[in-house]
């Protein structure tokens, strides 16, 4: 049998059967086609057939524009030059709007394939244009017929007008049956995902029930029984698509140089080994290994597409990351500026890189700043060309949450209640909707919600959206669209209709461009210091012994620091007290799941110099540094190598046994390992000791390379936040999002960084460092479009500017009366002639300058001047902060023995504070007493204070937004946020 128009789930909701269910469901037939829209799903398509012996057969659905009229039809592949042919075909489907092609583009890319119309409007054929396009324009080598369909209903009429049209012109006739979903319970379902896709209701989707459903042998021959010769035919038109197999050679991406890229790669290596000071024996041996397994791998060219697209990077200033994973235990990466480790200060084993014994291609990871990666793309696809250069597709799939929201959407359940579904299901903390129902029986059971659990668990996971992958890139040698389908993502750049796994399958190499929030920041920071400075500056400046920054990890002070910012991150750095770069490096190791239990006994010896037991003489050397414990599986390398004699390649492949838990390849390298160390001396008990050390620590180890390279960024961040930290927190407050600037502000002033108002004549978009204080930017101000800077920028480069009179007159129609108050109540007219109140006062005036212009004298308004408080509510409304002065200033001046809100630490039991409120939640215990949630502020921090029941009813009439209080009460601190439970509180006034 054979089934010829599958639609699976890689074709985003059209389908709601996935390849491995549709194979299975199928498994007795002999062949089976793939009609996708686009190439989606092939190798998942093709792999999942030939392991159950079905003959796989690449199709997929397309709509030609001929004339006025589209046209819908199955192509499909006849051979590998047919293949060919849909690859390219897909690619220009995927350009088009709608999906609908010309007929030359058919006709163009439909060689060596087979072209079945389904027999719809017979109407259209009769006309020249239709008919012509399918009879005599085809190519030779292009099959085509017609097919008949009883999915749908059909009048016996027209379907006796196309048995007579097709034997007349002598043209096959067929059936077609397309299948997308698999029993007749999942219609309902089916069109629900359609209405997902479509973004509608239930309701407005019209799909005849069981229209797509699967059918048995025996059902299709039942139901085609008066035209048994279709099936005769579709054998015959189905035989011509042969057998073959997709191209998956290696496709290393090429260096464009003329000459021996290998010979290249080592002058650059050797050259690059000298100008950083490092031509000593040992470096030029390691270096020379591992040019010497790079040659006989075969990777010369990858090495130094990587190098050139950091290279790259550089020309455009776009910073790079240190290094990633394991490339930075690479001399030749380091060399080549891929990475900033040097690897063999650290200790770092090239072998967990490149291992010559597990051939794989070789994985290096590249972190960029986050705000330039697509001017990268851009370059790299410029320099390598648009048609060799493309991002790598993904898809978005129907998460637990997701799928119930917008199954619930399209039943017609209310957004509150699907709002209430969504946050019980996600407290349970479970990722499938199944295993949360068991932990939610109430939701599970309710009567009212059956059909929304029904359909939610049969689409849960499927495909939703394809998207741009977040790093992978691939760049081929040849024209990927000779290789692979292609369509445009969402920045306008070439994207693969394949994912990441699949794209491996084919044989192209990816290459991981990863933005990194955190070099942006670097980068602004680095960036604003030589602009103030006029000097150069550079990350390889920074010191790695710097007393202030140690301090810093030390206090666990490491909010907005890369890696180090949970509060049990916090508590480990004040365990471990770090006092060198090494200590930072091996933190960030030890905080994960598995060796965090080791953090109390490494910070033990190493602050308490408690004694480390020996392990065994041959390996306590290895352990020093990591105080007798194995923390890194670079350590569990080097045990190996020494007690056991194995090389460092065969090091790395016991390793990987032992974290992936392959049993034949572990006791295999534990024979090894017991033969090697007994040969080197060792009892055969200690070295099952050792093994079983190993085998424990392996499970978790971590890699040093990655933990090295990454606290690099941590500690160039900690350094910036330790001895400048006024540049430090104008970059954190330029970056971070809206609900993370008062925690920002907050920091910056317990570092007694001072903060200046917006300024028309000084502010850039960002915050800027002015006299080592942080003059706010445009951006701070709440509502002001971001075009507003790239105009007034270039407008007081040229022109004097005294008065808003002068704002009003240069911006023109552009000077509307909100902007006028947005930049006079945030201060940025501070600068500029009269006082607040005399500004706005000045407001009505202005807008007639701005709309007729300067009609001469300006008769000045008297108004009466704004309360102070008033102006700094205003203020605060744009800016989210006070500026000028916080109301409590001069209140706290009246109350005696209170501590403002950021003094309150760990070993404070009892606090006495004055703080205004700023916000109210009220809530309800389990016993349905009323509770609150109080956000109060002073003029130095904001915190959260608890009224529990008995004090909520004492106090609730006092607690009013903007009313001024002293609170007393029991401070504690949660997830590292300091709280108080409050016991007494006293009304001294309102803002």
């Amino acid at each position: 049998m054979i089934y010829g128009q599958i639609v699976t789930s890689d074709d985003v909701l059209r389908s709601i059967v996935t390849t491995e269910q549709v194979t299975r469901h199928l498994a007795t037939s002999r062949k089976m086609a793939i009609v996708n829209h686009y190439l989606y799903g092939v190798p998942s398509f093709l792999r999942h057939t030939r392991e159950r012996g079905i003959e796989p057969i690449i199709g997929l659905t397309a709509s030609i524009r001929i004339d006025e009229q589209i046209v819908p039809l199955y192509v499909y592949a006849k051979n590998l030059q047919g293949y060919h042919m849909l690859v390219k075909l897909s690619s220009a489907i995927a350009q088009t709007e709608g999906g609908i092609i010309p007929y030359r583009w058919l006709r163009a890319y439909s060689a060596h394939c087979l072209i079945i119309a389904p027999a719809n409007d017979i109407t259209g054929y009769r006309s020249p244009q239709l008919y012509d396009a399918f009879t005599d324009n085809l190519l030779e080598s292009t099959t085509f017929a017609f097919a008949l369909s009883r999915q749908f209903e059909i009048e016996e009429q027209m379907e006796l007008q196309w048995l007579a049209f097709t034997k007349e012109q002598e043209i096959p006739l067929t059936y077609y049956h397309e299948i997308r979903y698999l029993h007749a319970e999942d219609a309902e379902t089916y069109a629900i995902a359609t209405a997902i896709r479509q973004t509608t209701t239930l309701d407005e989707v019209s799909i005849a029930n069981g229209v797509y459903v699967s059918r048995s042998e025996q059902e299709l021959k039942d139901l085609y029984a008066d035209h048994a010769d279709w099936f005769t035919v579709q054998e015959e038109l189905f035989s011509q698509c042969e057998p073959y197999d997709l191209p998956n050679d290696l496709q290393m991406p090429r260096y464009p140089y003329d000459g021996d890229t290998m010979q290249l790669l080592r002058e650059r290596a050797y050259s690059q080994l000298v100008e950083k000071g490092l031509d000593e024996a040992r470096y030029r041996d390691r270096l020379t290994y591992e040019l010497d397994v790079i040659d006989r791998l075969n990777f010369a060219d990858y090495f130094l597409v990587v190098a050139h697209i950091i290279e790259l990077a550089h020309e455009r200033n776009i910073i790079v990351g240190p290094g990633r994973g394991s490339s930075a235990s690479s001399l030749v990466a380091y060399c080549l500026n891929i990475t900033a480790v040097d690897p063999l200060h650290y200790g770092l084993v090239f072998e967990r890189f490149l291992n010559e014994e597990r051939v794989t291609i070789p994985d290096i990871d590249v972190d960029i700043q986050d705000t330039e990666r697509l001017a990268l793309l851009q370059a790299v696809q410029q320099y390598y060309g648009e048609q060799h250069v493309a991002q790598i597709a993904t898809y978005g799939t129907l998460s637990m949450r997701a799928v119930v929201r917008a199954v619930g959407r399209v039943l017609g359940i209310p957004r509150e209640q699907l709002d209430r579904i969504a946050s019980t299901l996600g407290a349970t903390k479970e990722k499938q909707l199944k295993n949360a129902l068991q932990k939610s029986p109430d939701l599970a059971q309710d009567s009212t919600l059956q059909t929304l659990w029904y359909h939610s668990l049969k689409l849960e996971h499927l495909p939703r959206s394809i998207s741009t992958h977040a790093a992978g890139i691939v760049i081929s040698p040849e024209r990927l669209v000779d290789l692979i389908p292609l369509q445009k993502s969402s920045d306008d750049l070439f994207m693969t209709q394949w994912t990441m796994k699949d794209i491996e399958w084919s044989g192209l190499v990816k290459i991981d461009l990863l933005s990194l929030r955190n070099l942006t920041i670097l980068q602004r920071i680095l960036e604003m210091i030589r602009f103030n400075t006029k000097k150069e500056f550079t990350l390889q400046q920074i010191p790695l012994n710097d007393l202030k920054t140690f301090q810093l990890f030390q206090a666990g002070d490491t909010d907005g620091i890369f890696q180090f910012e949970s509060s049990g991150m916090k508590q480990a750095l004040r365990q471990i007290h770090p006092e060198r770069f090494e200590h930072i490096v091996v933190t960030n190791a030890l905080y994960r799941p598995g060796p965090m239990a080791q953090i109390p006994l490494f910070a033990d010896r190493k602050n308490n110099g408690s004694p480390i037991p020996s392990i065994h003489p041959e390996i306590d050397h290895i352990l020093r540094e990591t105080y007798g414990i194995i923390v890194y599986q670079e350590q569990i390398m080097q045990i190996v190598v020494a007690v056991a004699g194995f090389t460092y390649a065969e090091a790395d492949l016991l390793r990987r046994a032992i974290s992936k838990k392959d049993e034949s390849v572990l006791r295999q390298a534990e024979q090894q390992f017991i033969s090697g160390a007994v040969t080197n001396g060792m009892t055969s008990e200690e070295a099952m000791r050792i093994f079983q050390l190993i085998a424990q620590f392996a499970q978790y180890g971590f890699p040093k390379s990655h933990a090295v390279a990454y606290a690099h960024i941590s500690y160039w961040l900690a350094y910036f936040k330790a001895n400048a930290p006024t540049y430090y927190f104008a970059a954190m407050l330029s970056f971070s999002s809206a609900n993370e600037i008062e925690q920002w502000i907050r920091q910056a002033k317990r570092y007694n960084v001072r903060f200046l108002p917006p300024s028309l004549l000084k502010s850039r978009w960002n915050h800027t460092v002015e006299n080592q204080n942080i003059r706010l930017g445009f951006k701070q101000i709440k509502g002001l479009s971001r075009s507003f800077y790239p105009l007034w920028k270039e407008i007081r480069k040229e022109e004097q500017i005294r008065t808003i009179y002068d704002v009003a007159r240069l911006l023109k129609k552009e000077f509307t009366e909100s902007l006028a108050l947005d930049l006079i109540h945030s201060g940025a007219c501070d600068e500029l002639e009269g006082s607040r109140s005399t500004n706005i006062h000045r407001i009505p005036a202005a807008l007639g300058i701005a709309q007729f212009g300067n009609a001469g004298k300006i008769k000045e308004i008297e108004g009466e001047t704004y309360d102070p408080l008033v102006l700094l509510e205003e203020e605060y409304a744009r800016l989210q902060l006070y500026i000028s002065e916080h109301p409590l200033e001069t209140v706290r001046q009246k109350v005696a023995n209170t501590i403002p809100l950021a003094e309150i630490h760990e070993q404070m039991n009892h606090v006495h504070v004055l703080a205004f409120v700023r916000l109210i939640r009220t809530t309800r215990t389990k016993n349905g007493e009323a509770m609150a949630f109080v956000t109060i502020e002073d003029e130095t921090a904001t915190i959260t204070a608890i009224f529990f029941p008995k004090s909520y009813k004492q106090f609730a009439e006092q607690l009013q937004e903007r009313n001024i209080l002293t609170v007393e009460g029991k401070t504690q601190f949660r997830r590292g946020e300091k709280e108080i439970i409050v016991n007494n509180i006293q009304y001294i006034g309102q803002l």
